[in-house]
């Protein structure tokens, strides 16, 4: 009778922590699917065990599609590489700072990512990787867009037969010139302008 009635607590107390830990569950997620960040979670051999909202709907993949995947399947062919030589030396314990990565959605899209990566370990060994990331396609196309301007810019100013002198305050001294400039006040170089005063300028 005694042994019955242990086993019954024990049974008890089974089922109650699995409902504690269901709850546990069902609030986690219901945290990272209210969050815009893609929220991952990887096995060491690629299985993908979890992704929020943010991400099946960034990347326009299903839950019954990511059962099927492996994170290398989702991640640029190539960025693999170089995904791999991170998980590698996050294992290893290095501060490896901030991820970035590129992945393939499901329409073909490139989505560029930035974020953080961390790794679970149970006696010793890595046995899950954590990842919270941001979509910074827009972001890192306005930076590309940026800079080809910048540059168009920059050749389309070096390459004028006009005289042009770029000067900043609050000293108004040179900051640049272009080899026309340099040609026409007889300097050997751009530093050689940009080191007089404007006064000193004559053709």
């Amino acid at each position: 009778e005694e042994v019955r009635r242990l086993n019954a607590e024990l049974e008890d107390a089974v089922r109650a922590r699995t409902a504690e830990l269901r709850d546990s569950e069902a609030q986690l997620r219901d945290l990272f699917d209210g969050t815009s960040e893609l929220v991952q979670s990887v096995a060491p051999d690629g299985t993908i065990l979890f992704t929020n909202r943010a991400w099946r709907e960034t990347l326009g993949y299903d839950g019954r599609a990511i059962t099927a995947m492996n994170i290398f399947d989702v991640i640029h062919p190539d960025h693999r590489e170089h995904c791999t030589d991170f998980l590698r030396r996050l294992v290893a314990g290095e501060d490896v700072g901030v991820f970035e990565t590129v992945m393939v959605a499901r329409d073909g899209r490139a989505c560029e990512l930035e974020g953080s990566v961390t790794v679970g370990f149970e006696h010793g060994r890595a046995t899950v990787t954590r990842g919270i990331f941001r979509d910074v396609t827009a972001r890192k196309a306005m930076d590309r867009a940026l800079r080809e301007s910048e540059e168009q810019h920059r050749l389309m100013i070096q390459s004028s037969r006009d005289a042009i002198l770029t000067l900043h305050p609050p000293d108004w001294r040179f900051t640049s010139c272009n080899p026309a400039a340099t040609e026409l006040f007889g300097g050997s170089s751009e530093a050689q302008i940009c080191a007089l005063e404007p006064w000193q300028l004559s053709p």
